[in-house]
């Protein structure tokens, strides 16, 4: 869900309670219409891992050297849903959303490979899933 949407979803459920003026929660400044075929960027808030969540999501195999500048979330024809984490010449699988978010992604940031591309990077073990971290 997008920010702008959620931010709509909390206006309408409170536009069903009444609060007093003294409870009212401060309203976010309005961002104003958008044109057709205008391409509004999400603003995302850079996401930064301890080392120990590093550690866990690598299952304890971090590369040496890891900068999480340098990552890429990849798939290609032949994985279909599949996303994986591209790290120099290394590939790993990114079991799910959270995960991926977790790198801060999302999905409109994975890029599509050709199918020799992703056959070429090695193949290490999937990320641990953010939910047992």
């Amino acid at each position: 869900m997008l920010r702008k949407e959620a931010d709509e979803l909390v206006k309408l459920i409170e536009s069903f309670v009444e609060v007093e003026p003294s409870q009212a929660p401060v309203q976010a400044p309005e961002l104003g219409e958008i044109e057709e075929g205008e391409v509004v960027p999400e603003e995302v808030a850079p996401v930064e891992l301890t080392e120990d969540q590093l550690k866990k999501a690598f299952r304890h195999q971090v590369p040496e050297d890891f900068d999480p500048a340098k990552v890429e979330m990849v798939r290609s024809p032949m994985t279909g849903d599949r996303v994986f984490l591209k790290y120099e010449d290394e590939r790993r699988w990114v079991p799910d959303l959270e995960t991926l978010e977790a790198f801060g992604f999302n999905l409109s940031d994975v890029k599509d490979l050709k199918d020799e591309e992703l056959r070429e990077l090695k193949e290490g073990f999937g990320l641990l899933s953010k939910r047992l971290w």
